[in-house]
């Protein structure tokens, strides 16, 4: 009886399982591309839920004697390899959310710029479009060192925005 218990209790919670993700990726709180490796385990887990005698025998293949250990070495492992990959995909968006904010702020300084040189009066305006055909005149050597010191300046967090902002204003 107490068997009995165990399978129908397995297989009750793998069909949750199944349901919650099913939930989240409707509801679009969890992505395609990750919803496949969840179904994968709850598949595992419906079918380790019928098939009991399976995690006896893998555990003696592996040299395990009692199951329910192997079972949990499994998903040791298998949650070891999910946290390595997302903190992965977490370095990248943050690399990736640092460069956008560095842009952002160079783009910022841009709008600044051509909003105080449009109403700026008459005779300083002349003098920004010489400055800016002087700049032309230079080529992309200009846009060069800025690019350069921000590239520099990925790895200082957000400090490196007021440097660029810095080296754009010395320029000037």
């Amino acid at each position: 009886m107490n068997f009995l218990l165990l399978k129908a209790s397995t297989f009750l919670l793998s069909v949750i399982l199944f349901v919650w993700i099913f939930s989240l990726i409707r509801r679009r709180m969890l992505l395609e591309e990750y919803s496949f490796l969840w179904i994968l385990i709850a598949v595992v887990f419906l079918v380790l839920s019928f098939f009991h005698p399976l995690i006896d025998r893998v555990a003696y293949w592996l040299g395990i004697d009692y199951g329910p250990s192997a079972l949990f070495l499994f998903f040791s492992v298998v949650t070891l390899f999910i946290l390595i990959h997302f903190s992965i995909q977490l370095s990248d968006y943050k690399a990736k959310k640092r460069i956008l904010a560095q842009e952002i702020a160079l783009l910022k300084d841009k709008v600044e710029e051509l909003e105080r040189q449009r109403t700026d009066d008459g005779g300083r305006r002349t003098e920004d479009r010489g400055r800016m055909a002087e700049d032309r005149g230079r080529g992309s050597e200009g846009r060069g060192q800025i690019r350069d010191q921000r590239t520099e300046d990925r790895g200082r967090g957000s400090e490196g925005r007021g440097q660029i902002r810095d080296q754009r204003t010395e320029d000037r």
